[in-house]
């Protein structure tokens, strides 16, 4: 009998010290904020708030729990950073259904002007963690993608 209960209290030791190592996913503040910190110096970033979400994406805000998002003030280049917790699966569709508006009309926009950054447009980072979406446009995203990957874990949609 001491023997189980020895091995009873060890099993719930390691129980307990395995659900510390548990950590929740960072809000799409610290997301943004984050990938932020991976553009270029040359990027002057401006915040959007969820009154951007007509405008840029064509969407209403409601079923978005929490958004932050920033943008290239240049007219030249065209950065943008966005990341959306939505609430149901109605919502993500929506979210992503803008996201693809979005790229396609600004691509059509800077196509003439500049080649480059309407193909850095047209393909941009968007990826998946539980029910957040991360879309990234920017000249070179790949330590962005590094962290999006490999810290957050989050999934690649395109």
């Amino acid at each position: 009998m001491k023997i189980i209960s020895t091995v009873l209290s060890l099993a719930l030791c390691l129980l307990i010290l395995a659900g510390c190592g548990n950590t929740e996913a960072p809000n799409a503040n610290e997301i943004a904020n984050t990938i932020k910190t991976y553009s270029a110096e040359t990027v002057n970033w401006t915040s959007l708030d969820k009154t951007s979400f007509e405008p840029y994406f064509g969407i209403k805000d409601s079923g978005v729990s929490q958004f932050c998002g920033f943008i290239n003030n240049s007219e030249e280049k065209f950065d943008m950073i966005a990341v959306f917790t939505y609430d149901n699966d109605e919502t993500r569709q929506t979210v992503l259904d803008g996201i693809y508006s979005l790229s396609r009309q600004m691509s059509e926009n800077y196509r003439i002007a500049n080649a480059n950054e309407a193909t850095k447009i047209t393909e941009p980072l968007i990826a998946e963690l539980d029910n957040t979406i991360i879309v990234c446009i920017m000249d070179t995203p790949s330590k962005a993608l590094n962290y999006i990957e490999n810290e957050l874990k989050a999934t690649i949609i395109s």
